[in-house]
């Protein structure tokens, strides 16, 4: 078979190799010729033939492996013994392919050089190489660099003791400080950068360094629960209070020793949450005005907690009153009043009317608190109606009466019609108030008085929300084509339902009441547009350039027009001046 080989050619050597490769003597016969032998020394030719057979490496000598390996480590394995008891072509393999250390003489294993080239390759090869460099800092360096999970093949005793990898370390999940040792535990950079990941590490934390202000400090503003695991004088540093009650006021209740009472750490408590007075109590603090004052201004139920005189403060209760929203002051009640600021102010700025202003402008239904001459006050009601209809039912009874005050509480509150008399809502006197508060809360059409739903005006202002008001429409005001036109400008299914219903109109009133429902709904399409173009200026933009564009082609084709039309009325205008 070697005889039908043309060995001086290369070309035909490589076709060989490539159609016998599965013969086991395919090599062999290959380069059987002493010609076909020289072209063993040509390391070009023979990375051809590599690339075909890898056992040809095994034919070739060390400087061609060495070529060879340089540019494909993994021909490493395929080579005799010498090859890979060859210290430089092993180097020049590791290089190439970190994986290569396994296939070269294990001896290799041990070697520094090589074995840290593998490494900076690939850190799973701390893993393979000899046991001895795992507790080396150049070697556990080089493969934290590249995985924190090479951390698994490192000395204990190094990753315990050494600095740099403890920091490097700080990014692995399931490594804490307590991971380290006391060394380790006790230096400021490593503990720092523990507290940075996890703020509870600082119970790890030994020595001198557990009464690090800076670091306590830093720990309670990352997480706040770090305070219980603070040594007792860190626990009663200023500084470190302030921090804790700076993330939740509430947790003035843990604080201890002097520093619970300090003045400074009080006024950041009360600040973050009004309430936190309460954890004052039974100290000074809360004969301090400028610390009340804070509080309230937080939260006016913590007016609560107040010194006495502060509670008769005519100022300090305006303050408190007006200062909260129903949520802020309860925010879990099911009761609306329940913990209201003026509960616990002096009965006797409960008939201030400057209190009771401010308070019910704020919470309309705090009117409940304010006396007899209070509900009888018509601008102290009025304010309160405006801020929640239902105010109405703490009003005297004349000012339930009063059709300015029921208007606006009924305009403010379905509700509150609870608290109107069926003698007010039947007199017609109280009509216009009445229908001013249906205008303004259409909801309303369907608790008023029969009477009350057939007018017409009524059922102008209940249609917005209610087309099945057009029901009670009298006969009369059907047959009135401008009350009808004004129908279909507010709900055209209302006066769709009207014609189905009992009109009786004629075709003209017909179609001109359809073209006004087009374009009542094209008004409506426009401003839902408008809507969605102001939420999407971007598309808007596009509009008006597309718009601006197929504008300025329509003022130039007109222009085109024009001139075109000047020049022929021009040339027709000219007279002939006849051939002399």
């Amino acid at each position: 078979m070697a005889a039908t080989i043309d060995s001086k050619n290369k070309k035909a050597i490589l076709e060989y190799v490539k159609n016998h490769i599965d013969e086991s003597d395919v090599l062999v016969n290959a380069f059987l010729s002493d010609e076909a032998k020289k072209y063993l020394n040509d390391a070009k030719f023979m990375a051809k033939v590599v690339k075909i057979d890898k056992n040809a490496i095994k034919l070739v000598n060390l400087e061609v492996a060495r070529e060879l390996i340089k540019k494909d480590g993994a021909l490493l394995k395929q080579a005799n013994y010498d090859v890979r008891a060859d210290e430089k072509i092993v180097f020049l393999a590791v290089s190439q392919n970190p994986q290569a250390i396994k296939d070269a003489n294990s001896k290799f294993l041990a070697n520094e050089e090589i074995a840290l080239q593998s490494v900076r390759g690939s850190w799973k090869m701390l893993a393979v190489v000899d046991k001895k460099f795992r507790g080396r800092y150049d070697f556990a360096a080089e493969a934290l660099s590249q995985s924190l999970d090479a951390s698994e093949f490192i000395s204990p005793t190094l990753i315990k003791n050494n600095k740099d990898i403890a920091i490097k370390l700080a990014d692995k999940t399931d490594i804490s400080l307590n991971s380290f040792s006391k060394g380790m535990k006790k230096n400021r950079e490593v503990v720092d950068k523990y507290i940075e990941k996890d703020a509870t590490n600082i119970r790890y934390a030994v020595g001198k360094i557990r009464f690090d202000e800076q670091l306590a400090e830093k720990a309670v503003i990352l997480n706040k629960e770090v305070y219980k695991y603070l040594p007792k004088k860190m626990q009663v540093n200023a500084e470190v209070a302030k921090a804790l009650v700076k993330q939740d006021g509430l947790l003035a209740r843990k604080l201890k020793g002097n520093v619970a009472n300090l003045n400074e750490v009080a006024e950041i408590a009360v600040a973050e949450n009004g309430m936190a007075l309460k954890y004052y109590k039974n100290s000074s603090v809360v004969k301090i005005e400028s610390i009340v004052r804070i509080a309230v201004e937080s939260n006016g139920a913590a007016l609560k907690y107040a010194n006495v005189k502060w509670k008769s403060d005519r100022d300090m209760v305006i303050l408190a009153v007006s200062q909260n929203t129903r949520k802020q002051y309860d925010p879990k009640a099911k009761k609306p009043l329940s913990n209201h600021p003026l509960q616990y102010a002096d009965k006797k700025l409960r008939k201030n009317a400057d209190v009771m202003m401010a308070s019910v402008m704020n919470e309309g239904l705090s009117l409940k608190f304010g006396n007899y001459k209070i509900t009888k006050n018509k601008d102290i009601v009025l304010e309160a109606v405006k801020n929640n209809g239902e105010a109405l039912q703490y009003a005297s009874k004349s000012l339930k009466k009063n059709p300015e005050i029921v208007s606006k509480a009924l305009s403010n509150s379905t509700n509150a019609i609870k608290y109107v008399s069926e003698k007010f809502l039947n007199n017609p006197k109280n009509g216009e108030a009445l229908l001013k508060a249906l205008n303004d809360n259409p909801e309303l059409y369907n608790s008023f008085p029969k009477a009350l739903q057939e007018n017409p005006k009524a059922i102008m202002y209940a249609i917005e929300v209610n087309a099945d008001a057009i029901k009670n429409l009298p006969l009369a005001n059907s047959q009135d084509e401008e009350y009808m036109l004004q129908i279909a400008a507010r709900n055209p299914e209302a006066f769709r339902q009207g014609l189905s219903i009992k009109l009786s109109v004629d075709e003209k009133f017909i179609k001109k009441s359809e073209k006004l429902i087009e374009s009542v709904e094209r008004e409506k399409e426009a401003a839902k547009k408008q809507e969605v173009d102001e939420a999407n200026p971007q598309t808007k933009q596009k509009e008006e350039l597309e718009l601006k564009s197929t504008a300025s082609k329509q003022i130039k084709s007109k222009e085109s027009k024009i001139e075109a039309q000047t020049i022929e009325e021009q040339s027709e205008g000219q007279e002939l001046i006849p051939y002399k």
